[in-house]
């Protein structure tokens, strides 16, 4: 097992970690440490986490080889608040925490479609079938996609609601930058273009008016950055729309397992 951050508490024995000397990128460090350690379970942190106790136990307890396994995330500067339990994914690509502000969980099924690239266990099965992080989409997409190509390969997350994490959100970028807007944006219209079933594209714009409206108050957007955030997003979408012959290449030289009809059952069920 590799845990990939810089801790402030002590690694539990028989557990290696790894820190990079300097930021060679998010999906480029997964990826090293798929290509060094794939062989054995993986254990991906962020360095901005926080362990509770027994949290890398809990974890590895319930380890499965075809499923990805996320801690519970909780706000550093808040803890008694959930950052996520997983994440949804909405008719647009676009990923939704799951119990984001509430101090339980708001859904008694641990099965998610999308898990936070904060942290994660992961198993060589699934690094082996799905491949490797998509550097061209990191950051703040990289999760998202292989998210998404991890359920048209058969596999699934889960979220261990008893192992703990306190995360520090924004630590890295910030909680809210016109940077990490035009990268959401873009990213995720990439995403959901390499792997969403085609029949969901009609319905995204609509998607995507419904989550702008419902994010006007969105409260890491502070009021006099709501017209920035705008023109990040319209950047963004820009951006994305025009990745769209690079996004059919990867989408036509991937090979699915789930069929469409059988990712919509899966979309389906995730908001029950």
């Amino acid at each position: 097992m590799l845990v990939s951050n810089a801790q402030e508490r002590p690694l539990p024995s028989g557990v290696l970690g790894h820190q990079f000397l300097k930021n060679i990128g998010y999906a480029e460090s997964v990826n090293f440490a798929f290509r060094q350690y794939g062989e054995t379970p993986l254990l991906i942190l962020n360095d901005d986490l926080i362990l509770m106790p027994d949290c890398l136990e809990k974890l590895w307890a319930a380890y499965r080889s075809d499923r990805i396994l996320q801690p519970e995330i909780r706000f550093y500067d808040a803890p008694e608040q959930i950052e996520n339990a997983g994440h949804r994914i909405c008719l647009d690509g676009a990923n939704q925490a799951v119990s984001r502000g509430s101090t339980t969980q708001t859904s008694k099924d641990m099965s998610r479609m999308a898990f936070s690239g904060a942290a994660f266990l992961i198993s060589p099965e699934i690094i082996k079938a799905v491949g490797n992080f998509d550097p061209e989409l990191s950051p703040f997409g990289e999760d998202l996609d292989y998210s998404l190509r991890l359920c048209r390969k058969g596999f699934s997350v889960q979220i261990i609601q008893d192992a703990i994490l306190l995360h520090r959100l924004g630590y890295s970028f910030g909680r809210f930058s016109l940077k990490k807007i035009i990268c959401v944006e873009s990213f995720r219209i990439q995403a959901k273009l390499r792997s969403m079933p085609f029949f969901f594209f009609p319905l995204a714009p609509f998607s995507t008016l419904l989550r702008y409206s419902q994010g006007r108050n969105h409260p890491l957007i502070s009021p006099k950055d709501r017209t920035e955030a705008a023109r990040g997003a319209v950047i963004g979408i820009i951006k994305g729309y025009t990745s769209l012959p690079k996004a059919l290449r990867k989408r036509k030289e991937d090979q699915w397992t789930l069929s469409d009809w059988d990712f919509l059952k899966l979309w389906w069920a995730q908001g029950k």
